[in-house]
Parts: C-alpha cells; structure tokens; sequence
C-alpha cells in the first residue's frame, strides 16, 4: 500500500499550479498590452482631430489624412487581438481555477482512501497476533471465573467493558506527533 496515486495527484496539481502562474504573467502582460494600445490610440486620436482642424483651415489636404487614418485602424486591430489574447488567458485561468479545485478534492478522497486502508491494515495486523489474543482470552478466562464478580464470557462484552484498561493510553501530544510522523513518512505535507 502506497501514497503513489495521492503523490501523482499532487504532481499534476502542482503542474497545473505553475502552468496557471505562466498564465496569469501572460494575462498581466496582455492588458498591459491593450493599456498601452489604447493610450496610443487616444494619442493618435488627438493628433488626428488636429489633423482635422488643419484640413477644415486649408493647411494641409484632406489626402494627409489617410496615413494617421490606417495608423489608428492599425492599432485598433492590434487592440483586439491583446484583447482576444486577454480574454484568453483569462478563459485558461478559469479553466486552471476548476482543474485545480477538481485535483484537489481527488487529493483529499485519494488521502482519505489510503489512511483509511492502513488503518485497517493495522487493524487487521493486530487481530492476527496470536501473542496479544493469547493474552486477552487469558484476561476474558481470569475475569469470567473470578467467583464472586457478575462476570462475562462473551469476548465483545469484556472489550468494550475493558477497552481503556487494554490499550495503551496516549496523551494527545503523543498523537499529534504521531500524525505528524505519519504526515512526513507520507509526504502528506501540502
């Protein structure tokens, strides 16, 4: 029994993790992109209604008007493609988001499915020690025929009367550091 599958989860999730940060720069870099268009734009913009102003005041030919025109068209297509590429990246964010969230609850069924199996792998461990049953049917043998206390043959009965009496004690320090053991040996660490 092993963590294998639990680790490859995690592997992908880190993947996804550092493709979604790739992402994001180019998200970033994106809008930085179409800002940047669009302060030229509204730059060539003015310029073109000074343009404008010259043409209606006979300074210039209207003809001079058609270079700035396809400069401001120009950046416009420009503007919508660092849009598409923003929109994008924001869609492979999106994206990412529900992959990330979805590697996470299969990292937390994965966790849970082998801490429950090598739980019950222990459980199994100890019910075939002979030495420990040898001992608890001495114990049950002790208890039933001890002559003057009501007393019980029945195996379940005795356990649950005497659980605390059988196991050994733990304080919750001892079971904190033992679950971190258990976290460290497993590389449960997120």
């Amino acid at each position: 029994m092993t963590t294998d599958n639990f680790q490859a989860i995690k592997a992908k999730l880190n993947a996804v993790l550092t493709s979604k940060e790739k992402i994001q720069l180019k998200a970033n870099e994106a809008d930085d992109y179409a800002s940047e268009i669009t302060r030229n734009i509204n730059n060539l913009e003015t310029s073109y209604r000074q343009l404008e102003k010259r043409v209606v005041l006979g300074e210039i030919e209207f003809s001079d008007l058609d270079k700035p025109r396809q400069q401001i068209e120009a950046e416009r297509g420009r503007l919508e493609s660092a849009k598409r590429l923003a929109d994008l990246a924001r869609d492979a964010l999106n994206d990412a988001d529900q992959e990330t969230n979805q590697l996470k609850q299969d990292m937390k069924v994965s966790r849970s499915k082998f801490c429950i199996a090598r739980r019950d792998a222990i459980f199994r461990e100890i019910q075939k020690d002979q030495k420990l049953k040898s001992k608890l049917l001495e114990a049950i043998a002790a208890f039933s025929v001890n002559g003057h206390i009501p007393y019980t043959s029945d195996f379940n009965t005795f356990i649950k009367q005497f659980c605390e009496k059988i196991l050994p004690q733990a304080t919750q320090s001892e079971v904190t550091e033992a679950a971190g053991k258990f976290i460290e040996n497993n590389k449960f660490d997120d």
